[in-house]
């Protein structure tokens, strides 16, 4: 047997429209079918899927330094609700209301792109 004999086959399902763009864009680049999906499936997504997990787990990291940094917010709150003067409060509690506003709009957005990251991962297969 040849070393390089293609005697394997997998058979996937496709709806229409999946099949005809599956068409499309192997003419687009030239290519067969079966060439394109090989080059797709072994040379392609596996870079794609690295660079997207990779992706995500920075995201995850931001997240996670994002909710530390509101712990650390309530606790300064909470400090100063304790022993701080109430003219001191006063600007603290505006400064601290505005971060905890961002830093919670940062979460969201991260936990946003993670999602959509996520479905166009699960969009691909």
């Amino acid at each position: 047997m040849k070393p390089n004999r293609r005697d394997k086959y997998v058979k996937a399902r496709f709806s229409e429209d999946e099949f005809r763009a599956l068409d499309t864009n192997a003419k687009a680049v030239k290519m067969t079918r079966s060439a394109y999906l090989r080059h797709a499936t072994i040379d392609v997504l596996p870079e794609q899927a690295i660079a997207f997990f990779q992706q995500a787990e920075a995201l995850k990291q931001i997240r996670i330094e994002l909710l530390k940094q509101g712990t650390n917010l309530n606790q300064i709150a909470r400090s100063y609700n304790t022993y701080g003067t109430e003219r001191a409060m006063e600007f603290f509690e505006d400064v601290l209301s505005r971060l905890l506003v961002a830093s919670n709009m940062l979460y969201e957005r991260i936990d946003q792109v993670l999602d959509q990251l996520y479905r166009d991962q699960e969009g691909g297969e």
